[in-house]
């Protein structure tokens, strides 16, 4: 009977060992760029500055069903197809181009190729394949583009997100998520069979609850980014460097140092932070940010102006107030147009003579469906 506890305590022993051994990534010092992106100044209308703009309605039936934008925590654009993670619903469903569900990755249990409880998808560009970040079970699935379950790795840590570094290395947020092989750092850099290379930041003693809608680990256009729950500022991972780069400034807004949990979530709405969304090019950096209400933002990094959905410019801006992704060059922003009605009713002659493209929002109204997705690019001017 005793078997299954010296068992544990062996287990145990075993990674506080192992986390005592492994070496530490480096926080390179450096000025990031500071973005005032409270300064009304610099502030430019989001919906003047969108090209290409096109809609995508993903298809509504009972295999298809997601649970609504804002729980969506990743979407992939690979091979024409869509693979969106839904972090309420925990599936993974696959729709093509013109937004026909296809199939999913995986399915509840607890069996092989299976999972309880997702945490992040990312695909593998060194096996071109979807990898599959679970913390319940604690494994990693691997499947083929089809939706095929090619092999699971156990993990002994648990994670919120992370990013492939090469064929040998991978990076986790921790994100509270503490264990003896994470100790308390954030984030975590393992070779391809998941044992631990380094750890490091140190996480922020005053909050003690995962955060989901903050932070997070972002690789878009061959970088990795990481930014922090609650915190301000965005990091570039460069081999075992990190490197910050930019810092958000909300001037009044910014969370006090040594807050009470308890006291913070109470009063959240005083406070401006960064969600778990990220987008970055040559030209912009872009998150979605909350000051009151959610807000997308691009920063140019050449003329340092902000393009901002506020609808304060223009009251279209608001249709663009939702958690976005980045695909390329592209943006994709998840609405929910019946959540939308009474707005979409009383703008459809402005919107349709000014995005005519969008017309297809305008049909079904009344009528629960899957999120859709707006699709457009930042102009270039």
């Amino acid at each position: 009977m005793l078997k299954p506890f010296y068992t544990s305590i062996s287990l145990f022993l075993f990674c506080l060992l192992f986390s005592c051994k492994h070496k530490r990534g480096v926080i390179i010092v450096s000025n990031p760029i500071e973005i005032d992106i409270l300064n009304e100044k610099k502030h430019i209308s989001l919906i003047d500055n969108i090209d290409s703009l096109r809609i995508l309605k993903l298809e509504t039936i009972p295999k298809s069903l997601l649970s609504g934008g804002w729980s969506i925590q990743r979407i992939i654009y690979l091979e024409d197809k869509f693979i969106i993670l839904d972090g309420k619903f925990m599936v993974i469903k696959v729709f093509d181009k013109n937004g026909k569900y296809l199939y999913d990755f995986g399915e509840l249990g607890n069996n092989h190729g299976q999972f309880i409880r997702i945490e992040d998808i990312q695909y593998n560009e060194f096996n071109n394949t979807i990898m599959v970040l679970c913390n319940n079970p604690r494994k990693i699935i691997e499947f083929n583009l089809k939706g095929t379950v090619l092999k699971e790795s156990s993990i002994y840590f648990f994670a919120t997100s992370f990013v492939i570094q090469s064929p040998n290395s991978f990076i986790f947020y921790i994100n509270k998520n503490h264990s003896p092989l994470s100790a308390r750092k954030e984030l975590l850099k393992t070779d391809s069979t998941f044992n631990v290379i380094w750890t490091l930041i140190d996480s922020d003693t005053s909050i003690n609850t995962t955060i989901k809608f903050s932070g997070g680990l972002f690789k878009v256009n061959n970088q990795i980014w990481f930014s922090q729950a609650l915190k301000e500022t965005y990091y570039l991972i460069q081999g075992d460097s990190i490197i910050p780069k930019f810092k958000i400034n909300y001037r009044n807004k910014k969370l006090p140092e040594n807050f009470k949990e308890e006291e913070l979530f109470q009063e959240i709405d005083k406070y401006g932070f960064q969600y778990n969304t990220f987008f970055y090019n040559s030209d912009y950096i872009g998150f979605n940010f909350f000051n009151k209400e959610i807000y997308s933002a691009f920063y140019n990094l050449k003329n340092e102006l902000i393009i901002m959905s506020d609808p304060k410019k223009d009251s279209l801006n608001f249709l663009f107030n939702n958690l976005f992704f980045q695909n390329g060059s592209q943006i994709i922003c998840v609405i929910e147009p019946d959540r939308y009605k009474d707005f979409l009713v009383r703008n459809e002659k402005l919107i349709n003579n000014r995005f005519p493209t969008l017309k297809p929002l305008f049909s079904e109204l009344d009528t629960k469906r899957n999120p859709t997705l707006l699709l457009f690019k930042l102009a270039t001017k």
